[in-house]
């Protein structure tokens, strides 16, 4: 399992790349990678660690085996909301997604309310949730 420095090291190179993308479409593309990127590095994380929400994803993965409602479209959906949720309630997820976000986002995330405060609006934005029918 990655510490969080091992994880913010990543980020910052991540982030490299990222910040050297230009500005056609293509470019955008590229630098929508790089942001998935740590998002798949983020919730890797908190997948190593065991958080889970309302189930999600471990319980809901069982239950893939046998029910085809919870396919990849199902998975997909749902890991920014819960990568939003983990981060809520823990705090080392917490400073990493402010790490992230202040680090590539500077003039939109400023200090750890700012991060809050954008957790909030996209964990009451969402549609989805992880209750089992």
């Amino acid at each position: 399992m990655k510490s969080i420095d091992e994880i913010k090291q990543e980020i910052i190179e991540l982030h490299k790349k990222w910040s050297s993308v230009g500005e056609s479409l293509s470019d955008f593309k590229n630098a929508e990678y790089f942001e998935q990127a740590v998002n798949e590095l983020l919730i890797t994380y908190c997948e190593d660690n065991k958080y889970e929400i309302d189930g999600f994803p471990f319980v809901h993965r069982e239950l893939s085996k046998t029910n085809d409602e919870f396919d990849d479209d199902y998975f997909s959906e749902r890991y920014d909301l819960y990568l939003f949720r983990v981060a809520k309630e823990k705090d080392d997820v917490f400073e990493l997604l402010n790490y992230y976000w202040n680090l590539f986002w500077p003039d939109t995330i400023e200090n750890k309310e700012d991060t809050r405060n954008s957790i909030l609006q996209e964990i009451h934005s969402n549609l989805l949730n992880f209750h089992i029918k």
